[in-house]
């Protein structure tokens, strides 16, 4: 999914988020958790972004669990701060999350900033 790298644009990324995170039959309380850290992943790499760039994100639903990841084009080689609210949220409302910086192929001087998180489906608690 594609979207500009604006304030505000995380909504989207949410609401698929929460969409396929019901699909994948997690419980209520999981489903808040995943649209709370994907909206402060987005939120975090927005900060980041280059002017007029993309925020990008991909999303993997299979066997009760939830793989999302959130790129976004940067000027600095610079992953969001691990001692920020923002970091703390991601990392308690999910089973994994990690940050990564590389290098942007296409030549312009520019590193992608990408977040991870995985948020599973808890043995007995399915929503059903």
């Amino acid at each position: 999914m594609l979207v500009p790298a604006r304030a505000g644009q995380g909504a989207t990324a949410r609401a698929v988020a929460v969409d396929l995170a019901a699909r994948e039959d997690l419980d209520v309380d999981s489903i808040a958790d995943i649209r709370l850290a994907v909206g402060e992943a987005c939120e975090a790499l927005v900060a980041m972004a280059v002017p007029n760039s993309t925020l990008r994100c991909w999303f993997r639903a299979a066997a009760g669990a939830l793989r999302i990841t959130v790129q976004v084009r940067s000027t600095a080689w610079v992953r969001p701060r691990q001692d920020s609210f923002r970091w703390r949220a991601m990392t308690t409302l999910t089973d994994f999350a990690r940050m990564s910086v590389g290098p942007d192929t296409d030549g312009q001087g520019e590193h992608l900033v990408t977040v991870e998180l995985v948020k599973q489906q808890r043995p007995g608690e399915a929503s059903s």
